[in-house]
């Protein structure tokens, strides 16, 4: 997925759109509000990654990027109901988002490395770094939940 495709940016946009769901329906669920702060302040960095990208987008297709027609044919993408939400402690939740992180920071690893232009690696860089702030960010809070999770374990 190296190159700066309509593709591998739609692939990308459909990943910080779902990143961004998921962040705004976790933040939905924690009753601490120092906590939902942080996971909504995720949430919409992940929606300026979006905006990055569908500018990039809109740059290489001459299209405005539209989630229900240029997602159709990626069925990964399916906005459907979260209800596995209900069913996971929020330790797990932390989990799987730090996996969501490092997965699209592989990502964009291999786009900066097959970047063609200065501009386009510049840009994979800076969004893998920010990915990368979220994981610290995510690491934090897992270790806080951890630590509460294992209060009573002796």
């Amino acid at each position: 997925m190296g190159e700066w495709t309509e593709k591998a940016l739609r692939s990308l946009i459909g990943q910080e759109i779902q990143a961004g769901n998921f962040y705004r329906l976790v933040a939905e669920k924690i009753s601490n509000p120092k906590s939902a702060k942080l996971i909504l302040k995720i949430a919409g960095e992940e929606d300026e990654h979006r905006d990055i990208l569908s500018n990039k987008y809109k740059l290489i297709s001459g299209n405005r990027f539209q989630p229900a027609k240029d997602l159709a044919d990626l069925p990964e993408y399916d906005y459907g109901s979260l209800e596995f939400l209900d069913n996971v402690s929020a330790l797990e939740l932390t989990s799987f988002a730090i996996t969501a992180e490092k997965r699209i920071i592989e990502q964009y690893k291999i786009l900066e490395k097959d970047a063609v232009s200065d501009e386009d690696r510049k840009l994979a860089k800076k969004l893998k770094k920010f990915e990368r702030k979220h994981i610290r960010k995510l690491q934090g809070q897992y270790l806080k939940l951890q630590k509460r999770e294992n209060f009573w374990h002796l």
